[in-house]
């Protein structure tokens, strides 16, 4: 799975390492259907914001991805950040781990969007998960489907038709092949997987380190032993040499 991926493993549970990186997460409610709020989320991490769209992860200045040409003190009105954890990755470890799961051209707006992002690379860096309020559109959307895509793009038809006077016949919503077949819970299983068989090789590499230790001579006992045997050699000559003055 990669390198980077390895060197986050030591991050899992269990293990002590130091964590340098403070990770964030930023929301930003972008509509309101029926009670219910679709949100776009991105992750910080230090002083890097990453997000996902349709050119595949991006890296960018804080809140960069929820301005979107506003103004900076509406979007501060309209946006949270919450306080996630510290991690042990970097964030170029983040895109070099995500990004063959996250390319250019697989966005899709219900099956792959900026929160399928975000809920993988917080597992990814702090093994949290997105909180279930930011993806609940998209994840009733998705569990209903065809049907709720379906019923969606009846209602853009209409919406249009009635904007326009026209007929409209073509869907408003296609789902991107790229994304259909995406498992955001199939891909943090990889993880696990990954970091359970990175874990169990740390594991016999420090037993096998433990019985070298264990097994080899110390310093002190090897010179010990080579006095001994100089000791030894001296004692054999000078018996030598008193025979043959004898």
């Amino acid at each position: 799975m990669g390198a980077s991926v390895a060197a986050c493993v030591c991050a899992s549970p269990g293990r002590s390492v130091t964590k340098p990186h403070e990770v964030r997460l930023a929301a930003t409610e972008i509509l309101n259907v029926a009670g219910m709020s679709g949100y776009h989320t991105s992750v910080i991490l230090d002083d890097r914001e990453y997000f996902f769209d349709s050119l595949g992860i991006m890296a960018a200045p804080p809140l960069s991805s929820h301005l979107a040409g506003q103004d900076l003190q509406v979007c501060a009105g309209r946006t949270t950040v919450v306080d996630i954890g510290r991690s042990a990755c970097s964030g170029n470890a983040l895109v070099q781990a995500l990004h063959p799961h996250f390319e250019r051209g697989s966005y899709d707006i219900f099956f792959k969007n900026c929160n399928t992002f975000s809920d993988v690379a917080l597992y990814f860096l702090t093994r949290q998960r997105l909180t279930g309020c930011y993806n609940r559109i998209e994840r009733m959307i998705t569990a209903t489907s065809p049907v709720s895509t379906g019923l969606l793009n009846r209602l853009f038809r209409a919406f249009l038709e009635s904007k326009t006077g026209l007929p409209c016949e073509d869907d408003v919503y296609v789902t991107n092949p790229e994304a259909e077949d995406f498992s955001v819970d199939d891909l943090i299983a990889s993880f696990e997987e990954y970091a359970w068989r990175h874990n169990q090789e740390c594991t016999v590499a420090a037993k096998a380190d433990h019985i070298d230790v264990a097994t080899a001579p110390s310093v002190a006992t090897t010179r010990a032993a080579a006095v001994s045997s100089d000791s030894d050699t001296d004692s054999s000559s000078d018996e030598e040499s008193s025979t043959d003055g004898n």
